[in-house]
């Protein structure tokens, strides 16, 4: 399967050992609590971990950005059409663009 990022860069699932999501906070103050929620992928030949993402937000060799969504229940649903996406051996999947 092919995947194709928002940004429309073409990703090969075979080469990619895991997929993960992340909740990252982007308020800019204390009062104020802003997340969006990103989907990752993870190359095979990649050194990278969880753990470097979350502590070092520069540790991106080997990560691919497959998409960002503004709610959780986007990247839940998005996860899902994924899932079903391989269920189903399609060759293509498209990341769908966030709503708002």
């Amino acid at each position: 399967m092919t995947i194709i990022t928002q940004e429309e860069d073409f990703v090969n699932y075979n080469a990619i050992k895991r997929i993960s999501s992340f909740t990252v906070d982007i308020s800019e103050s204390e009062d104020e609590e802003k997340n969006v929620y990103i989907l990752l992928a993870f190359e095979n030949n990649s050194s990278v971990t969880t753990d470097d993402i979350e502590e070092n937000a520069n540790a991106i060799n080997g990560v691919i950005h497959l998409g960002v969504y503004g709610n959780r229940e986007e990247l839940d649903s998005v996860i899902s059409s994924l899932t079903e996406a391989l269920k189903r051996n399609e060759p293509v999947f498209v990341m769908p663009q966030p709503t708002k």
